[in-house]
């Protein structure tokens, strides 16, 4: 950077809300919803001088934006120019960007990827320093490789870029891994965000019907990306993406988003105004500011994390009747009919395997639990959709369960599962103090389950 003139932080404090919404949507030039979550959160000129990069996203607010927006604080505030860098740079739209990374720099379409989802676009990416790409968990290497072509790119010769399919996008390689006994599997397997038992159960995505598997492989191959044009906020439709889908695993994200894409530009605004007040699910309705600029992709990875896969599925549903789309509904609902009977096939299955390998573990082996009546389990925090896997606990007679989930007892809790077709007394840590044999009599030891809630 090199030395600008500088504007007095006595200055800057000085500008109100206004001001602040002014800058950012004149000087900085980021999205209206951006400039907005400064005024709904009250950010004056007295509380902007003293923002980071961290509080930047804490607003919501996207990698890509946050790294310009400080940057360009930084400018005003220690009076630094910005490095120059070709006109069409700062021009390009996240989806350019995707492919430049991936056609000029032949970086892994995972990096690529994840800038895009943070909407890195050129006047984004500029303003970009080593750590705000490490901080995107971004490798040294490629960090280093991207600030360097960055840097390089000429004026006179702009870079042909061409939409991206998606085998081309390159993948990183598989890192050799060494042999583990299946006991080394259980406990340290930390790709599974699953209700830990002591025991970890079997993988729950995987062994996918050879149907299901060519019906959303070939669904989320066939998608492409739309030749990129400049970004244009106001006059825009929506903006596509690619994404990677593991194989045999069906992506709901991707099946929810190919659905929406269907929508005109009118009636995706009428889906994000029923989906903020959609209250029949069990969950809370996501957040207006969650939803303020999010296209069909931001949208549908926001409803699975949200609702979770088959929930998203039965909301989008819904949604869509209620904006009078009934056609894409009635689509949407015929394939979750194919999905919803194949993950009831693997969930079988995957009961049967959970109780078998638990079994396994308790006996060393045995295969036998005749000769066992002092079992103690212990569990945390389970989603409504990860308690089904564990049905086969009602099947045990437990001495004891350790559950750190608070909210365990309540109606799509694993406690309360386990209540409905066997007896169990509710305890807390502090109830198993003092002399034992009064302990033992007074909570009924040994002739009833114990549940124990040991984080309240």
């Amino acid at each position: 950077m090199r030395r600008s003139r500088t504007q007095p932080i006595a200055e800057i404090e000085k500008w109100t809300e206004k001001d602040v919404h002014r800058w950012l949507m004149t000087e900085v030039k980021v999205h209206k919803t951006c400039a907005n979550r400064f005024v709904e959160e009250e950010v004056s000129g007295d509380s902007l001088v003293a923002f980071t990069k961290t509080d930047i996203l804490d607003l919501g607010i996207k990698h890509g934006p946050a790294v310009k927006i400080i940057s360009y604080l930084e400018s005003l505030r220690d009076g630094l120019q910005r490095d120059q860098f070709p006109a069409y740079v700062e021009n390009w739209t996240k989806e350019q960007v995707h492919q430049w990374l991936l056609q000029h720099v032949n970086v892994y379409s995972k990096y690529a990827i994840r800038l895009q989802e943070e909407d890195v676009s050129g006047d984004c990416l500029v303003c970009f320093k080593k750590q705000d790409l490490l901080d995107l968990e971004v490798k040294s290497g490629p960090a280093v490789k991207i600030l360097s072509n960055l840097s390089q790119l000429s004026k006179d010769q702009e870079p042909t870029l061409q939409p991206i399919l998606h085998n081309e996008q390159k993948e990183a390689p598989n890192p050799i891994q060494p042999e583990v006994s299946v006991a080394q599997m259980v406990v340290s397997d930390p790709a599974e965000p699953f209700n830990t038992t002591e025991v970890q159960t079997d993988k729950m995505v995987g062994k996918k019907s050879g149907k299901a598997q060519q019906q959303f492989k070939k669904a989320s191959e066939e998608k492409k990306i739309d030749e990129p044009k400049p970004q244009n906020f106001n006059a825009r439709k929506k903006e596509t993406m690619v994404t990677s889908v593991l194989p045999g695993v069906p992506n709901i994200t991707v099946v929810i988003q190919q659905t929406l894409d269907n929508l005109i530009k009118e009636d995706f605004k009428k889906f994000h105004f029923h989906l903020k007040q959609y209250k029949t699910s069990q969950f809370e309705p996501i957040r207006e500011r969650k939803l303020e600029g999010k296209d069909t992709m931001d949208t549908a990875k926001l409803m699975t994390d949200h609702y979770e896969s088959n929930g998203a599925l039965r909301v989008t549903v819904d949604v869509l009747r209620h904006i009078s789309q009934c056609k894409l509904a009635n689509q949407l609902e015929n394939t979750m009919g194919g999905l919803e009977q194949h993950l009831l096939s693997r969930d079988k299955k995957k009961e049967a395997n959970q109780g078998e390998k638990l079994k396994n573990l308790l006996t060393c082996g045995g295969n036998s639990l005749d000769n066992y009546d002092n079992m103690i389990i212990v569990v945390n925090k389970s989603s409504p959709e990860q308690v089904q896997y564990l049905k086969f606990l009602n099947k045990l007679k437990l001495f004891c369960v350790l559950d750190f989930d608070p909210n365990s007892n309540t109606q799509v809790g694993l406690c309360h599962s386990y209540r409905e077709s066997r007896w169990a007394n509710l305890h807390t840590p502090s109830q198993y103090q003092g002399q034992v044999d009064s302990v033992i009599k007074n909570l009924n030891l040994y002739k009833q389950t114990s549940w124990v809630f040991c984080k309240t």
